[in-house]
């Protein structure tokens, strides 16, 4: 049982503004220079206290105390504090240009962005149990977390693109082909990345419509200020950029069943992935760890159907079975009996083997202005980790995401019935939508509070994982309007 006392007072503002010149010097050449400035400003102030008691419940079936507490356990304190303040000021200027011929096009761009960013971290947490201050010390009030720290970060980033797309006509099918590169340079990590990439389509003459796509490329994704900070408030300035190779191979087939169109798709996909940035996840925040490096793998296929099941009614249903791991470089450690332990690869935080949505719509018989559809989603458990990352191989898993929807809609106006006022001649269509979101109230887990107690006699400290739910029920009411 937890008690909470404190607030928090959390301030994020975003501002963006651009100017676009575009030139048609000729009917198949455009060309256009963007000139954009971004700012981003968060602010954290919090001092959350939680006081918690850790006991010992009677599961004993039949039993009188059954569900009751037999024994306390533990008894502490959590206090939480924070002022930290992040700038980011961004500057670009890009040229984009494109050429279009009716068998070939071509796209290419360059731009310079000029990056300065300020942050202020001011943070600690303090964990006392049973009136000792975790960890424990004989000789000073130590923190279980601290971070200080007045980062500064300017740097400048040149990118560019070309592309090139060409279309193939064979006696058999036709061939689209789209090829392009990219480069990257930024001078905080003086790293030149250049990444190849290509597609291609292939819509063979059969008398079913069905057509084939494959893609492979090199991607990378150069680090941005938050990457490159630790727990500890630290930057990282040399981090080199995430790299992924990309394979993946696709279908799409259409048909008609009961005189009504479907679409059916399926992709499968692999990604080799190195100079990995790994991450925990705490409520919806991210807390990189740069002082970390991994290599890891994405394996999937997803498949997904829609169209009308029911006449003049959209439907779809997908599922999606991935599985992505990592491998952290150096991350053994050493048991109590001093065996060394390589943890190899484990889990990645998106790791979520299984992923089911199924969105079904239907109307009155003989009255389609009323409708109703209803949604379901199911994605199998995701890995969570211990908060100090010590061991990163050692994950936990959250329950079961599951949710259903249903929602019912009411035409109001729509161009088969228009009345001849003003207002309601200008509107095309107008409906009504009640939803009731997460019907059945399922409690799905969003995040953990991890509670620690001093060390027992073996030197292993007990942490106790409990659960943030999100939110429950929801009734939501919309109208929306088509002119």
């Amino acid at each position: 049982t937890i008690f909470y006392e404190g607030q928090e007072k959390d301030r994020f503002e975003n501002f963006l503004g651009a100017l676009t010149l575009s030139f048609q010097p000729k009917k198949d050449l455009n060309l256009k220079i963007i000139n954009s400035f971004f700012n981003s400003s968060e602010i954290l102030r919090y001092d959350i206290l939680g006081q918690y008691w850790i006991n010992l419940l009677d599961n004993t079936i039949g039993s009188e105390t059954a569900n009751d507490s037999i024994l306390n356990i533990g008894v502490g304190t959590n206090l939480q504090h924070a002022r930290n303040n992040l700038s980011a000021y961004v500057y670009n200027i890009s040229h984009k240009g494109s050429f279009y011929k009716a068998e070939y096009n071509l796209k290419w761009g360059i731009s310079w962005q000029r990056e300065r960013i300020f942050d202020h971290i001011r943070e600690w947490e303090m964990i006392d149990s049973a009136g000792y201050s975790v960890p424990n010390s004989d000789d000073i009030i130590a923190m279980y977390h601290f971070a200080s720290s007045h980062n500064k970060l300017f740097s400048n980033r040149f990118t560019g693109f070309f592309q090139t797309a060409v279309n193939l006509n064979t006696k058999d099918a036709d061939l689209f082909v789209t090829g392009g590169i990219r480069f990257h340079y930024w001078d905080a990590n003086e790293q030149l990345l250049i990444s190849p990439r290509i597609r291609i389509t292939i819509d063979p003459y059969w008398q079913k419509a069905v057509s084939f796509h494959a893609a492979a490329g090199l991607y990378y994704q150069p680090a941005f200020y938050k990457e490159m900070v630790d727990p500890y408030g630290q930057l990282h300035a040399n981090l080199p950029a995430q790299e992924s190779i990309h394979y993946l191979i696709g279908a799409t087939y259409t048909f008609s069943a009961w005189n009504r169109p479907f679409k059916f798709s399926s992709e499968l996909y692999y990604k080799y992935l190195s100079h990995l940035v790994p991450y925990k996840t705490e409520d919806v925040a991210i807390q990189y760890l740069p002082d970390f490096h991994a290599r890891g793998y994405v394996a999937g296929i997803e498949f997904k159907i829609n169209g009308e099941f029911v006449k003049d009614a959209e439907s779809w249903a997908s599922l999606s079975i991935m599985k992505t791991m990592e491998d952290v470089y150096n991350d053994y450690y050493v048991n109590p009996d001093k065996t060394v332990v390589y943890p190899g690869y484990y889990r990645r935080p998106t790791d979520q083997l299984i992923n089911v949505g199924i969105y079904f719509q239907d109307y009155f018989p003989n009255n389609p202005d009323y409708k109703v559809h209803v949604t379901m989603f199911y994605g199998s458990r995701i890995p969570f980790g211990s908060p100090d990352y010590k061991k990163p191989s050692e994950n936990y898993e959250m329950k079961a995401y599951k949710r259903i929807d249903i929602g019912l809609s009411k035409s109001i106006i729509n161009k088969q019935r228009k009345s001849d006022k003003l207002i309601v001649k200008a509107i095309n269509d107008a409906w009504v939508n009640i939803e009731v979101f997460n019907l059945f109230g399922f409690k799905n887990p969003a995040s953990y509070q991890w509670i620690k107690t001093v060390n027992n006699q073996e030197g292993i400290p007990n942490l106790f994982a409990v659960p943030n739910y999100l939110t429950g029920r929801v009734v939501n009411f919309r109208i929306s309007v088509e002119f």
